[in-house]
C-alpha cells in the first residue's frame, strides 16, 4: 500500500491479487478541518488492471501453466516453502557430531512438514478422485499424480502453499559411447589413463584409498555383482528403488550408466579412484529418465537411509558424498537449489555434471550443477576441455560464480559395464568426469573426515592443474582469466589437493606436526598455500 498527502489533498493505492490479474485501486481523497476534526473525502476511486494473461496464478511456477493448456492432468509438486530458514537458523555447534546433527535436522524438518502440510494432506485424503499423493519432508513439498485445473486451483487458495510446480522430467546426460572392452574375471591391467591423470595412485601409495567413506550414488542403479564393485556395496542401507514398477531389494541397473559411474569412483582392476571407499545407490532414472519426485525419494532416502523393506530408518547410515553424473533441461530450477541447501546442512557433499550441451556455447551449464554445488566439466587427455562439456554461465552465476568449478577426466573413460559381472566399456560425458571428482573427495575426507564442502572446494581448488578451453569468452571471462566458465578452476589433482590437507588430530594415527596443539579444520586455510607452493617446488626438482 503507498499512501501520498500533499496540501489537504492525497492518494492512496491498494494492491490485491485474484486469479493471477494484479489489481490497483486508487483512491483519490481530500482532507476537510470540520473545527480541528479531519474528515476524509473520497473524490474519485479507480481500479487498473496492470497484468497478467486471463486465468494465470501467480503460484504456478515453470512449466506448469503451458502444460496444463495441452493436456487434462498434469503431476504435480505442492510447495510449501523452502526449509532454508530454518535450517538457517540452526547452530551448528548444537550437535555434538555429524550423526547428530543427521538426526535432529530431520526431525525439524519432519515436524515442519507434518504441521505445515496437513490442511493439505487432509483435503487431499478426503477427494475421492485424487488416489495418488505422497508428503515429502526433505523439501516440504507434496507430489500429487493427475491433478486437473479445477484441483491445482483449489489447492493454490490454501493459505500454506507458496508455490506449486510440474513434476517434471529430467533427462540423464546420455553418454557418448566408445569401443566396448570386455576383460576377464579377476584381471588387473593397471590404473586407467583418468586415474593416472588426477594422481590418484600416488595418493593410494600414501595410504590414501577412500576407507571409512560412502559414496551415494543418484542414477539408474548398480549391477550389485560386478567384479569391480562387488567388495564395496555397503549392504543393508544402501539400496532404494522409488519406481513401484521395477521394485528390487538388490541393486540392478538395466541401463549401465549407473554401474559405471559407481566403477569410477570406487571399483577395482584399475578402473576405480578410491578403491577403498563404499558405495550406495538409488535408483532415480529408468532407461534415460526421471520424474522430479522420484529424484527427490532418493535425495530423502539419502539423507536418512532405511532398509531394503523400506523400514528401520537410520540417518546415521547417510553417505558423505552424493554423485550426480545428471542435469535438468534448464538453468535456474530453485527447487534444485533448496534441496542442495538441505544436504549442506547436514554435511553431504553434492557433486555435479555441468551436462553435456556444451556444444552450444556458453550458459549450457543446467541446474542443478548451477547450484551451490562442485560442477564439473570434461576433459581428454590432453587437458583440452571436450566440446560436449556444459559452459557457463549458469542461472545462479551472480550467487555462487563461475561454472563449472573444475574439470577432470570424462573421454574415453573404461569402467564397469552390465553385460556381465566381468563386462566394462569406454563411455564419454561429464557423467564419466564427475565420479572422478567424488572418487578424489573420499580420498581427502580419509585424511579429515571432519572437512567441509568449503574446505573441501578450496583444496581442490588449490591443487587443481591447468586446463584449456575452446576459446570462448563467457559471461565476460576470457579464458585465460582464472576461474572461467570453461574449466574453472581446472583439472584437479588428488596428490595436490591431498597434501594440502592435515590429518584429523583427534585420530590417533595422525602424525602432522601442523596439528598439535588445535584442530585439523582451523589449520587447514593458513597452510593451504605454503603447501601447495613446497609441493610444486619439491615435484619440478625431481622433474629436472
Amino acid at each position: 500500500m503507498k499512501t501520498s498527502i500533499t496540501h489537504g489533498h492525497g492518494f492512496l493505492i491498494n494492491t490485491k491479487f485474484s486469479r493471477g490479474r494484479e489489481y490497483h485501486f486508487h483512491y483519490h481523497f481530500e482532507l476537510i478541518d470540520l473545527q480541528n476534526m479531519l474528515t476524509l473525502r473520497v473524490l474519485l476511486v479507480t481500479v487498473t488492471v496492470v497484468t497478467c494473461t486471463e486465468g494465470l496464478n501467480v503460484k504456478l511456477k515453470g512449466t506448469l501453466e503451458s502444460s496444463l493448456k495441452s493436456q487434462n492432468t498434469v503431476n504435480i509438486l505442492v510447495s510449501f516453502g523452502s526449509s532454508e530458514t530454518v535450517l538457517n537458523s540452526l547452530n551448528s555447534k548444537s550437535f555434538l557430531n555429524r550423526n547428530e546433527r543427521l538426526n535432529g535436522v530431520k526431525s525439524i524438518l519432519s515436524a515442519q512438514a507434518v504441521k505445515i502440510q496437513k490442511p493439505v494432506l487432509d483435503f487431499l485424503s478426503s477427494k475421492k478422485s485424487v488416489t495418488t499423493y505422497k508428503s515429502f519432508w526433505i523439501l516440504n513439498i507434496i507430489a500429487v499424480e493427475n491433478a486437473d485445473q479445477d484441483l491445482i486451483d483449489t489447492l493454490s487458495n490454501f493459505e500454506e502453499v507458496e508455490e506449486i510446480w510440474e513434476d517434471e522430467i529430467v533427462y540423464l546426460n546420455q553418454p557418448m559411447k566408445s569401443n566396448k572392452v570386455v576383460k576377464r574375471l579377476g584381471q588387473d591391467f593397471g590404473p586407467e589413463w583418468g586415474i593416472n591423470a588426477i594422481r590418484a595412485p600416488q595418493a593410494w601409495f600414501q595410504g590414501y584409498n577412500g576407507s571409512g567413506i560412502i559414496i551415494g550414488s543418484v542414477d539408474t542403479g548398480a549391477r550389485g555383482t560386478h567384479e569391480a564393485i562387488q567388495h564395496a556395496f555397503v549392504g543393508k542401507y544402501g539400496w532404494y528403488d522409488p519406481h513401484e514398477s521395477t521394485k528390487t531389494k538388490t541393486p540392478t541397473d538395466t541401463n549401465g550408466h549407473g554401474t559405471h559411474t559407481i566403477g569410477t569412483m570406487i571399483g577395482t582392476n584399475g578402473i576405480g579412484v578410491a578403491p577403498g571407499a563404499k558405495w550406495m545407490s538409488c535408483r532415480a532414472f529408468l532407461g534415460n529418465t526421471a520424474e522430479l519426485s522420484i529424484i527427490l525419494s532418493c535425495f530423502q532416502f539419502m539423507f536418512c537411509p532405511f532398509d531394503v523393506d523400506g523400514t528401520n530408518s537410520d540417518c546415521t547410515k547417510a553417505p558423505h558424498i552424493i554423485n550426480n553424473s545428471w542435469a535438468s533441461g534448464a538453468n535456474g530450477v530453485s527447487l534444485y537449489k533448496a534441496a542442495i541447501t538441505v544436504l549442506h546442512a547436514v554435511g553431504i557433499i553434492p557433486v555435479w555434471a555441468s551436462g553435456n550441451e556444451g556444444k552450444n556455447g556458453c550458459n549450457s551449464t543446467k541446474s542443478p550443477g548451477d547450484g551451490n554445488v562442485l560442477s564439473i566439466g570434461s576433459v581428454g587427455q590432453s587437458d583440452s576441455v571436450s566440446y560436449f562439456s556444459g559452459i557457463g554461465p549458469g542461472g545462479f552465476s551472480m550467487l555462487y560464480g563461475t561454472k563449472p568449478d573444475l574439470v577432470a577426466p570424462g573421454e574415453d573413460t573404461l569402467s564397469a559395464g552390465v553385460g556381465s559381472d566381468n563386462f566394462y566399456i569406454k563411455y564419454n560425458g561429464t557423467s564419466m568426469a564427475t565420479p572422478h571428482v567424488s572418487g578424489a573427495i573420499a580420498i581427502l575426507l580419509q585424511k579429515n573426515p571432519n572437512l567441509t564442502y568449503d574446505e573441501i572446494r578450496k583444496v581442490l581448488i588449490a591443487g587443481a592443474d591447468p586446463a584449456q578451453g575452446p576459446g570462448l569468452n563467457c559471461g565476460g571471462i576470457p579464458e585465460s582469466t582464472v576461474p572461467n566458465h570453461a574449466y574453472g578452476h581446472g583439472r584437479i589433482n588428488t596428490l595436490q589437493s591431498l597434501t594440502l590437507i592435515p590429518c584429523d588430530c583427534n585420530d590417533k594415527d595422525c602424525k602432522d606436526e601442523k596439528c598439535k596443539g588445535s584442530s585439523a579444520s582451523t589449520q587447514l586455510v593458513p597452510t593451504m598455500m605454503i603447501s601447495l607452493l613446497i609441493f610444486k617446488l619439491l615435484h619440478s626438482v625431481i622433474i629436472l
